[in-house]
């Protein structure tokens, strides 16, 4: 009981740290880029959040824990606040300076000494806590082969994910000119040097997200449904960044669905390279070179970052992730409730207007059918007389049921009753031609014609139903020949 509240305590802490902070600071963004004021210091302060909800949790109530390693929690909450504390000076004390023409920010400059002299004593601390802490809190570097190859995966489809969008986007001649700039490599070759001195921000989510977060999210929603909802959980945090900092709030809903599907797709492969390696440095790597690759390869530093300009076009790949997830909700890797609700939020954010132009007694009619045929199925003379039809043939068989019950219903109705799968699909294939219900696909096309003006719903009805039962009767005379 003690065990389970204290447990209780750290999430109420740590939710209301990374979570209660983060929004808190997220109107002072608003308030400060309402002003004209430059907030590129917050966001660096948000990444700390995550990590200081679990160390702030972690030293109230473990106080007697000998193997805590509370000089290096310390530290990281002093750095923490120190962060916090310049982004708001910034906003209420902004000042800037102007080199070769760029104008920077004082407080932006000052934040990343912060976290360059923070990494330095980041290691120091980290190092002294020694073997025994950093093992009993997750901040031993574990499993080196497989860490290794997992980042390395992860360089690989960064790139290959790159040169992709380029090329949809017809931008592959800029990539090109990107990657023979000789400042590219020059920047890709000091990233080794930038982690180090930069740890402290990227080991602030992954230590929140990965180390903690996401076994509570796994132990209520399973293994793959705690990892989506960290990746919707981990996108929402980002609202304040994505309104404020990465683009304009005119073009924040943008930003919110781009970081949505990016959240949680980053986010499978994260949780994937955490629980392969049981290493939080692995994570803490991938989300560094994320987002430095990024910036790198848009052309600039981490000021490329700011500002963006989004359109719909941009979030074509975004789009095509979201397709790949429906499709594994179809392999079951993924539960078909989280792509449904993943769908929904990105039309009500893109196309809200859709939503006034679902045909509803259409849904309805196939919820219906559905309903229609599991009941069908539990009845026990009818299940003894399909059984009997299957036997004879399968392919036959579902063919007339989808004339009936539609191609699909048709299927889950008699899935049960036979092991001939092949008859069985290929007879809700070709039994989705004959009769106006047999395939979703026609009655949407009638529905689509008899709203025309000028349709003539009696004819084309008749030479609907006329080809249709022709190309189906001729294509089940074919399947012998071939099959």
């Amino acid at each position: 009981m003690e065990k389970g509240n204290a447990e209780k305590k750290r999430l109420w802490i740590y939710l209301a740290v990374a979570y209660g902070i983060t929004f808190l600071m997220g109107l002072l963004m608003w308030y400060g880029n309402a002003r004209g004021a430059d907030v590129g210091a917050f966001p660096n302060a948000q990444m700390m959040y995550p990590a200081a909800g679990v160390m702030l949790g972690l030293l109230l109530t473990k106080k007697g824990d000998k193997t805590l390693p509370k000089g290096l929690y310390i530290l990281f909450l002093l750095l923490t606040a120190v962060m916090i504390g310049v982004s708001v000076i910034s906003v209420f004390a902004p000042k800037s300076i102007t080199v070769n023409g760029i104008t920077i920010s004082v407080w932006e400059q000052i934040i990343n000494n912060v976290i360059i002299i923070g990494g330095i004593l980041f290691w120091i601390f980290l190092l002294i806590a020694g073997k025994e802490k950093r093992k009993a809190y997750g901040l031993n570097w574990d499993n080196w082969e497989k860490s290794w190859w997992c980042i390395l995966l992860f360089v690989l489809l960064f790139f290959g994910r790159t040169a992709l969008s380029c090329a949809v986007s017809g931008q592959l001649g800029l990539l090109e000119i990107i990657l023979t700039t000789p400042s590219t490599w020059i920047m890709i070759a000091v990233l080794f040097v930038n982690f180090f001195l930069s740890v402290p921000a990227f080991f602030g989510e992954e230590y929140g997200w990965r180390y903690y977060l996401q076994p509570l999210l796994q132990k209520k929603f399973g293994l793959k449904g705690g990892v989506i909802v960290l990746g919707v959980v981990w996108g929402l945090w980002h609202l304040p960044v994505d309104f404020f900092y990465y683009t304009t709030p005119d073009q924040g809903f943008l930003a919110v669905i781009g970081q949505q599907i990016t959240c949680i797709t980053l986010g499978i492969f994260f949780a994937y390279a955490y629980m392969k390696t049981k290493n939080i440095w692995v994570p803490v790597v991938l989300h560094f070179l994320n987002n430095n690759l990024a910036a790198i390869l848009s052309g600039g530093g981490a000021d490329a970052l700011q500002n963006q300009t989004y359109t719909w076009s941009d979030l074509f790949m975004a789009l095509v992730v979201l397709f790949g997830f429906c499709l594994l909700a179809v392999f079951r890797v993924v539960h078909y409730g989280v792509v449904t609700a993943m769908v929904v939020l990105v039309i009500a954010l893109m196309r809200p207007a859709l939503f006034r132009k679902v045909d509803v007694s259409l849904l309805a009619t196939f919820v219906f059918f559905f309903i229609f045929a599991g009941n069908m199925g539990e009845i026990p003379a009818l299940r003894a007389f399909l059984a009997g039809l299957m036997a004879e043939s399968a392919l036959l068989t579902s063919a007339v049921a989808s004339q009936f019950i539609s191609n699909v219903p048709a299927a889950v109705l008699l899935a049960g009753f036979t092991k001939d799968w092949q008859g069985l699909l290929l007879g809700v294939d070709l039994g989705g031609l004959g009769t106006p219900i047999a395939s979703l696909a026609s009655l949407i096309a009638l529905r689509y014609y008899f709203n025309c003006p000028g349709a003539q719903r009696g004819k084309f009805l008749l030479w609907f139903t006329v080809v249709n039962f022709a190309m189906l009767a001729g294509l089940l005379l074919l399947v012998p020949i071939f099959i």
